[in-house]
This record gives structure tokens, C-alpha cells and sequence, in this order.
């Protein structure tokens, strides 16, 4: 599908800031949908290094915070330190939006594209302009598994998410059903360097046995490697995309490029964040998850992974006190590794472009 129209198309991105892999996955729909000749602005904070880096040039990159953190801990969620920081969460909320609907890029917006920014649906509301939503959970859903305290946010996050227009959930989705206007599109990732090529680049033989440690930018894995001891092993390489203070544990190269070294890798062990599954699902790679105790939706992801087989599921601590053995345990464990079709983007940027043709509701 290609715009027609001789005047591009604005298209303004919202991304949340709560990790690396949603930058990733809505990077990979504003790619194409330049392609097919949109202007885009994206805006996000916290990931703008990583941004810079994975978005085509022609992409405008807005700096401005979208309000929702979480305080994480070793082993999850701090739900008190949380709940704090949300204390004035809707009077912030209503001020981005009071921001937003008097920013010259977002007044100029043909379509608004989301992943879990719930108040894209205000913006969509209030200026008649189409808002289309690409996640796999909400926070409205995950605030309210963290505690039944968060109860009136979450109400008000509802609220918000039902002006979206269209909200589109890849494989792997936590309650897709609660969403207005919701289909189904396959998974979103970047196509990776050939295997070969990646492991020749990082000296690896072709025998060698590559386990990767997969923590993207969460604090939970910064302190992680501090406890981990693993030893040199012949024929076992392992690489992580964090520092490590492990002469054994090699920093990959190119962190930004994460997708290239799980592909290269006959095992992942992550936390289960959503961007690190879709990559090994969609190259049929390996996966060890170590569950972090309290975080509701790395919790669920292990858990839909571990019913299709997809995953050994494991507890963080077992890890960190046996290593070696749960790493022969994920080597040898029989899994489905069949590669899950991963053209969710373009299926995402044809259904997006629909809505710039259509009136709102």
C-alpha cells in the first residue's frame, strides 16, 4: 500500500518509555510506513539514544516524557515505591494532554500511532483525529494485577484507552478481547544479520555453544550480573547486552542491535520481556525466562511461553545459585522452535494508513 495523496501524510508516534523493546517495535512500523512515503514524528525520552539509532533519518524525534514508570527492584516491581510515584498521576496525566493538544506536531497529525500511551485516545477524542494502539497488555491491566490500590488510575487509563480507533495485538496478547476494535497481526521485530555472519564478526566457532543474557535496560539485570559466576567453559561463549563484571560474560558490540546476537545464539536467558520473545520466537531460538517475582506481565509472558512450549520458565534465584545445570536443562529440554511469522509491522502500517482515508467515530 503506497500514499497516493502528493502531500505526505503526518503520522505522530507516542511511545512509552518503560523499556527498550517498545521503542523497537514501534520503530519498526515508522520505518515503514516512511517507506510508503509518511512523515513521521516519534516521540519518546528515555530510549532516545536507541532511537537515533534504529530509526530511518527521515524521522523526526520529539523529546517529551509519557508519564508512566515503574520502580523496579531485584526480582520485580517495587509496588510501594510504585504507588508513591503515582500518587498524582491523573492531575500529571491531564497537563501532558492540556501540553499536547496545543503542540504544533501533534495538532498536525493526520493519525496518532501508540503502543501503551492509553491517553493517545484523549488526543484522538478531543481533535477528531484518528489513534491507532500496537501492544501486547495495557497498563490500566497490569497496574491492577501489581495491587488493588491502583484501582482509580487504572480506571481513568481505561477510560482514555476507549478513543482509540484500532487496537492491534500481536501473538502472545494479554486480554486482547477488552479492547475496542481489536484484530490480531503477527509479530513485530527487525530481520537480523545472517547467523553466520554475526558469529564469525564475534570470533565464535561454528561448534561453539552461544548463550546470551538478554536483560535489555532494566535496573533488575544491571545488578543481576554482579552476582552471577559462571566460569569458562570450552566450547560455551556467553554474552550479555549489559556490562558485566565477568571476564567470562563478553558485552556484545552493538546493544542497539540485539536482535542480531539472539538470532546467533543456541540460548536466550531473560527476565521475559515481550521484545526479547518476539525475537526468539520469531528466529526459533532457545529460551530460558527467569521469572522476576513480582512483575505481572513478564509473569504472564512466561506463562503463555511455558503452556505452547515455547520457554523454560525458571525461577530467577534457582538460576543465580545453579546455573549451569538450569542452562543444560534449556539446551536439552524438547521445545517447539518453529520460526512464528514475523511481518506484524507491515500488517500494522497498511491498517494504519486505513484510518487517514476514514473519519474517526
Amino acid at each position: 500500500m503506497k500514499i497516493t495523496r502528493s502531500e505526505k501524510m503526518n503520522c505522530l508516534f507516542l511511545v512509552s518509555d518503560e523499556g527498550y523493546g517498545h521503542t523497537v517495535r514501534q520503530s519498526c512500523i515508522a520505518n515503514e510506513l516512511v517507506k510508503k512515503g509518511a512523515k513521521i514524528t516519534f516521540q519518546c525520552r528515555d530510549p532516545i539514544p536507541l532511537a537515533t539509532k534504529i530509526l530511518d533519518k527521515r524521522i523526526k524525534i520529539n523529546e517529551y516524557f509519557n508519564l508512566i514508570r515503574l520502580v523496579k527492584r531485584e526480582g520485580g516491581v517495587d509496588v510501594e515505591r510504585t504507588y508513591n510515584l503515582f500518587q498524582n498521576y491523573i492531575t500529571r496525566s491531564k497537563e501532558w494532554i492540556r501540553d499536547m493538544l496545543n503542540s504544533p506536531h501533534v495538532l498536525n497529525a493526520d493519525l496518532i500511532v501508540t503502543d501503551i500511551v492509553e491517553e493517545a485516545g484523549v488526543l484522538s477524542k478531543e481533535l477528531n483525529k484518528p489513534a491507532v494502539a500496537i501492544s501486547h497488555f495495557t497498563w490500566h491491566w497490569l497496574l491492577r494485577e501489581l495491587d488493588p490500590k491502583f484501582e482509580e488510575v487504572s480506571q481513568y487509563l481505561e477510560e482514555c484507552l476507549s478513543g482509540i480507533s484500532e487496537f492491534l495485538y500481536p501473538p502472545f496478547s494479554k486480554h486482547p478481547e477488552q479492547f475496542p476494535n481489536s484484530k490480531p497481526i503477527n509479530l513485530i521485530v527487525r530481520k537480523p544479520r545472517k547467523r553466520e555472519e554475526v558469529r564469525e564478526e564475534l570470533g565464535n566457532k561454528d561448534d561453539d555453544i552461544v548463550i546470551l543474557f538478554a536483560g535489555g535496560g532494566t535496573s533488575v539485570w544491571r545488578g543481576l550480573f554482579s552476582s552471577i559466576n559462571v566460569n569458562k567453559k570450552k566450547g560455551i561463549v556467553f554474552l550479555a547486552d549489559l556490562p558485566t563484571v565477568s571476564d567470562n560474560i563478553k558485552q556484545v558490540p552493538k546493544p542497539f542491535r540485539l536482535h542480531d546476537y539472539i538470532n546467533t545464539s543456541d540460548l536466550v536467558i531473560s527476565r521475559g520481556g515481550y521484545g526479547t520473545i518476539s525475537e526468539t520466537l520469531a528466529y526459533g531460538i532457545r529460551h530460558l525466562i527467569l521469572v522476576e517475582e513480582n512483575h505481572p506481565e513478564a509473569i504472564e509472558n512466561a506463562k503463555m511461553l511455558k503452556k505452547v512450549n515455547r520457554a523454560v520458565v525458571r525461577n530467577l534465584n534457582d538460576f543465580l545459585n545453579n546455573p549451569y545445570d538450569l542452562i543444560e536443562v534449556a539446551l536439552n529440554t524438547k521445545m517447539n522452535l518453529s520460526p512464528i511469522r514475523s511481518d506484524g509491522h507491515i500488517q500494522a502500517a497498511n491498517l494504519s494508513l486505513i484510518h487517514i482515508s476514514e473519519p474517526t467515530r
